[in-house]
């Protein structure tokens, strides 16, 4: 998560996590009980939650993210083969710079704009 927050060069408002057991030591329908090292994190950042066991919500905007990052950056890596580590990282970087740039028709500016305008503190 440190190199994510490096990239963009900021932290947003919030960060959201799903509930994966690495994270989140218990889940619960209010607050979720998250292991030490996510807490340390939290505290740090001021911005950490995990999505609500019970809330669809939550999780479908969590899901949604990671389908299109699936979509628009790890299905293209299927068809090529990389040699080393380095490569297949460098490669990745290219293909999220793209997928951050690329301008939305919707709100008519990029992914990594609206972050900086309106998330980024």
């Amino acid at each position: 998560m440190n190199r994510c927050l490096q990239y963009f060069g900021g932290v947003p408002q919030t960060i959201v996590t799903d509930n994966l057991k690495s994270a989140v030591i218990k889940s619960s329908k209010y607050s979720a009980v998250l292991n030490m090292s996510l807490k340390d994190m939290a505290i740090h950042y001021k911005s950490i939650n995990s999505t609500r066991y019970y809330s669809h919500q939550d999780k479908a905007l969590v899901e949604r993210a990671v389908k299109l990052i699936y979509q628009r950056i790890f299905y293209h890596l299927d068809k090529q083969t990389f040699f080393s580590l380095i490569e297949l990282n460098k490669t990745i970087k290219e293909k999220l710079a793209e997928y951050n740039n690329f301008q939305m028709k919707q709100p008519g500016t990029s992914r990594f704009m609206q972050f900086s305008d309106h998330e980024k503190t």
